[in-house]
């Protein structure tokens, strides 16, 4: 995993104006939002194919005892409703206007990566695995509403025992 991590981080970002406005918002309702950038440039709503990434997120969603840093919990980017709960969130504004959004970018990426999923000791493992399913479904939902290939991107687990007070950062070194 740390490799793989390793690897993507080294890799060069895609040019701003392939992710742009993508990156940072454009729900169809948004009416404003989608005026002001549509005008501009036709292809504004496409998931931008440039992109790909890696999400680590923690199962059960309490980051204060994550031993990944950087990881995001589960609520961050699957909806919670009961019909929904297979599905990736709706993170787009419905409302206002605004070029950055920042807070929706770890939900906008995660939908466009391989996810990791992991749980600490205290978590059971029953519970990770039934949150790698769920991503993964949710991953084959959103590839085949964009139009990308099916299974292009993957839900993988990590599992293992973890060392006591040790917090893992996978960050590539120079």
């Amino acid at each position: 995993m740390a490799q793989a991590v390793e690897h993507m981080s080294t890799q060069a970002l895609p040019n701003p104006e392939q992710v742009f406005p993508w990156l940072h918002g454009l729900h169809a309702d948004n009416q404003i939002q989608l005026a002001f950038f549509v005008s501009r440039r036709k292809s504004v709503r496409k998931v931008p194919r440039c992109i790909r990434s890696i999400t680590i997120v923690k199962t059960g969603g309490d980051l204060s005892v994550s031993k990944l840093k950087g990881a995001i919990a589960p609520g961050e980017l699957l909806a919670s409703s009961s019909e929904c709960s297979n599905t990736f969130l709706e993170c787009d504004p419905k409302d206002g206007f605004s070029v950055r959004n920042f807070h929706i970018q770890a939900c906008k990426l995660a939908m466009v990566s391989d996810i990791i999923v992991y749980g600490d000791e205290k978590t059971p493992l029953n519970d990770t695995i039934a949150l790698a399913r769920r991503i993964s479904k949710a991953q084959r939902q959103y590839e085949a509403r964009n139009g990308f290939p099916e299974q292009l991107f993957n839900t993988f687990m990590l599992s293992g025992e973890w060392p006591d007070n040790q917090i893992f950062s996978l960050c590539c070194q120079d």
